[in-house]
């Protein structure tokens, strides 16, 4: 099967995302190629290449600042695509890449299958006003019928996809970081030894990921904990939201110095006001690390509220439940414990080469025929994979 991922969102999760993606997809013997436009954070293309399979072909769309041309040829781009008789399927990654290549459907002669995943749809991004929100999803709502369906990357994003958009087809792809990464369990005596306790939230300073509420949680209980905000923004945004409080900002790390640094970290605070499904919240959970989460799509699946952690619908429960875990050291190891075992269960991306290719194939004809991806375990029903990965 011949793939061709695009997206004009690489940078942060995104890229893990689609290295995960095309990685399964290249050791399950797919031809996999990957268009980009880069984030002004986008690692180099060194970096890049390090980090994906050596058998995916990247593709670099190089451009100083992004205006409406910068689109044009990306839509043009994604219509010789389509039209182009070399891929069997298009997978489109982020809203901005989703709307403008089906709406380059529109005029183009489709020889090949078109799949989309929003990775957080912009209609959920509260910095917007109400009517920019409301025009976003009815664009999304009248592009859903056009292309093979949404391939969402969470259970409650699939439920609001349902919901929402009222699509014909809709899919849901487990993605999660590797299973290597999930920390061994250690003895509690970690948890009883007298240490400051570390509270951290990791994350780009912006409207987001809600700094502001962190900066709360922090105030109130400085006196039981240091408080990390694990990743870099805006110095104009720090100081508004986490300046002159007891926050730390550590600025930008490296997984490994990221992985270092969770190493030490109690408990992750993560208030974000909207997300896909953050890379970021599933490595802490895969170290152990209990998380008190906002109720937001995405982080909903990530954390089992009560087991490995808490889900929060306000300020007050944000620091309630802090302090309930900086008051008790069996809770949190509990919760660590807990945190590994749903990390192993529910959180690697093992599968997600196999499951997304099994997408794919149900819908591409003569791939299937040449190389059926569908097991015999399978079930498909009304263009819906049945058994795993399953709709929600």
């Amino acid at each position: 099967m011949r793939i061709l991922h695009i997206t004009e969102a690489f940078g942060g999760g995104i890229i893990t995302v689609l290295n995960s993606i095309s990685r399964g997809q290249a050791e399950n013997d797919a031809e996999v190629d990957v268009f980009y436009l880069p984030r002004s954070q986008a690692p180099s293309e060194e970096t890049v290449r390090s980090q994906f399979h050596p058998d995916v072909h990247l593709r670099r769309m190089s451009v100083h600042r992004r205006t409406l041309v910068t689109y044009m040829a990306l839509a043009l781009t994604i219509r010789r695509a389509i039209t182009s008789r070399r891929y069997d399927v298009i997978h489109l990654h982020s809203s901005k890449a989703g709307v403008i290549g089906r709406l380059a459907m529109l005029t183009a002669r489709r020889t090949c299958k078109v799949f989309y995943s929003p990775h957080g749809f912009a209609f959920l991004q509260l910095d917007m006003n109400r009517g920019v929100r409301t025009v976003s999803l009815m664009i999304e709502r009248m592009l859903a019928r056009i292309g093979d369906g949404p391939i969402l990357t969470s259970p409650s994003e699939y439920s609001l996809a349902q919901e929402k958009l009222h699509p014909p087809r809709l899919f849901n792809l487990r993605t999660g970081i590797p299973a290597s990464q999930i920390r061994a369990k250690t003895t509690g005596s970690s948890f009883a030894e007298s240490r400051p306790l570390m509270v951290a939230m990791v994350g780009r300073i912006c409207y987001q990921k809600a700094p502001w509420r962190f900066a709360k949680v922090a105030e109130r209980l400085s006196d039981q904990a240091s408080f990390f905000w694990i990743g870099d923004g805006p110095a104009d945004l720090a100081e508004k939201w986490l300046g002159g409080g007891p926050v730390v900002i550590t600025g930008w790390m490296n997984p490994a110095e990221l992985e270092t640094m969770l190493d030490a970290i109690d408990i992750l605070v993560f208030p974000t006001l909207w997300e896909g499904m953050s890379l970021a919240l599933m490595q802490a959970q895969a170290q152990g690390i209990p998380a008190i989460v906002s109720n937001a799509v995405g982080n909903v699946d990530s954390v089992v509220h009560g087991e490995t952690g808490y889900i929060c619908d306000s300020d007050d429960d944000f620091i309630e439940k802090t302090r309930l875990l900086l008051s008790d050291s069996g809770l949190r190891e509990r919760m660590s414990s807990a945190s590994l075992d749903w990390a192993m269960l529910s959180l690697t991306d093992e599968n997600v080469g196999r499951d997304s290719l099994r997408i794919y194939g149900m819908t591409v004809r003569r791939a299937v025929q040449e190389k059926p991806f569908l097991s015999s375990e399978t079930n498909v029903s009304g263009g819906k994979v049945a058994s795993n990965p399953t709709p929600v």
